[in-house]
């Protein structure tokens, strides 16, 4: 400012208007030195799995740095069976369930008959939604996963995908 400091402008003004000390701040900086820049997901993934049996099944694994998953859904490969999945949010090996859904024989495989959304509202609700209505669902890290167990202990022969992007 022309050689001339913050605090003796300060002291002019001040005795120039009559009013009370104005307070400039420093040259320091007193906010983030670093602009806050949006984190967006990198790498977009699929995960599919197609199960031949019964158990845990792993559809998508968190990348290091975290991923954002926008869809699962359900094929069923079998045309006259309908099953139970039970959907988990795993965490170092921990099942967390989330919602159990109904997958209609021949789901996805046979005409007129859809794929099911692991992710619809009705069955899962409460998940965030992106800018366009869609849900979704962060998994923090590595020990993330998305895992889905059919309720019966027969062999399933259902495909499951996931739509996922890591950081």
């Amino acid at each position: 400012m022309n050689g001339v400091s913050t605090k003796a402008l300060t002291l002019a003004l001040a005795a120039a208007t009559g009013a009370a000390t104005i307070e400039f701040l420093p040259n320091e900086a007193n906010a983030a030195t670093t602009p806050n820049s949006a984190v967006m997901p990198q790498t977009p993934n699929l995960g599919v799995i197609t199960s031949s049996g019964s158990g845990n099944f792993t559809v998508y694994t968190g990348s290091a740095n975290g991923s954002m998953c926008t869809g699962v859904w359900a094929t069923n490969l079998a045309s006259g069976t309908a099953y139970t999945l039970n959907v988990y949010v795993t965490r170092s090996s921990t099942n967390y369930l989330q919602t159990t859904v109904g997958v209609t024989g021949g789901a996805g495989l046979l005409a007129g008959v859809a794929t099911v959304n692991l992710f619809n509202s009705a069955s899962w609700p409460g998940l965030p939604l992106d800018n366009y209505g869609n849900p979704y669902i962060y998994l923090k890290n590595a020990s993330d996963s998305i895992t889905v167990t059919p309720t019966t202990s027969a062999s399933t022969n259902i495909q499951i995908t996931a739509v996922c992007a890591d950081f």
